[in-house]
């Protein structure tokens, strides 16, 4: 198995990530991943348009979320009973929400890039390790009851921990309690099939999310001037 790079960027692609401002790269509506990857020895972490089937770095895109595109963006805080969590009684938040909303970006996670003949267990874990933003940040799943899972809770501060099958790809409501630009680290990690069942952990990965916001130009300098010359940050792919 051998890997290479994609850098080409399609018109359809190009118009969707500079349609926001000053050539950022914005996601705004459609399925994407936070994709979990390990090949030859290496994590990778990576996001997923699957929209256009292209790949890039964690810190690459921004996940967009606008309340004048969806009714269903923000919303008032229970207060109590299952999804007191989210604040008090009319507080505002923002949630990407689990179920499809094509006014927003769908947002998965997905272990499907990892081999099972790797690792000595079914599972990965993918801890939350880092967080900046100007409020909190909920990751939560509802079943077919309509009951939360609270997964990720910054309230009480960090390193909860997501466990994911592997080969799995599932959705989840990642919730916002304010409105700014937040950025969530994550890392991944898991025994490996070697014997020895070594804990194998990815260097810490940034994903980037924008609630009514988008970062200042300067955030994406780097990243803009490679647009302008038809080229983006795009992660290694298998072939």
């Amino acid at each position: 198995m051998h890997t290479k790079y994609t850098t080409l960027l399609s018109l359809s692609a190009l118009s969707l990530l500079t349609a926001q401002a000053h050539g950022q790269l914005i996601y705004s509506a459609g399925h994407i991943d936070i994709g979990i990857a390990y090949e030859s020895g290496e994590w990778e972490p990576h996001v997923h348009d699957e929209e256009n089937d292209i790949e890039y770095e964690s810190d690459a895109l921004l996940f967009h979320g606008d309340e004048t595109n969806s009714a269903n963006f923000k919303l008032a805080a229970p207060g109590a009973g299952l999804f007191g969590f989210l604040g008090d009684a009319g507080d505002d938040i923002f949630i990407f929400p689990q179920v499809e909303d094509t006014s927003l970006p769908f947002i998965g996670i997905a272990a499907e890039e990892i081999d099972q003949a790797d690792f000595a267990t079914t599972e990965i874990t993918l801890e939350l390790s880092g967080f900046s933003g100007p409020g909190d940040f909920f990751l939560y799943q509802t079943d077919g009851f309509g009951a939360p899972s609270l997964l990720y809770d910054t309230t009480d501060g960090l390193n909860d921990v997501l466990t994911l099958n592997i080969g799995s790809h599932a959705h989840y409501n990642f919730a916002f309690t304010a409105e700014g630009v937040y950025a969530l680290t994550l890392t991944a990690s898991g025994f490996l099939n070697d014997g020895f069942s070594t804990l194998s952990t990815s260097a810490p990965a940034t994903f980037l999310f924008g609630i009514n916001a988008v970062p200042e130009p300067s955030a994406f300098a780097l990243i803009a001037g490679c647009m302008t010359m038809g080229f983006v940050a795009m992660r290694r792919r298998r072939s």
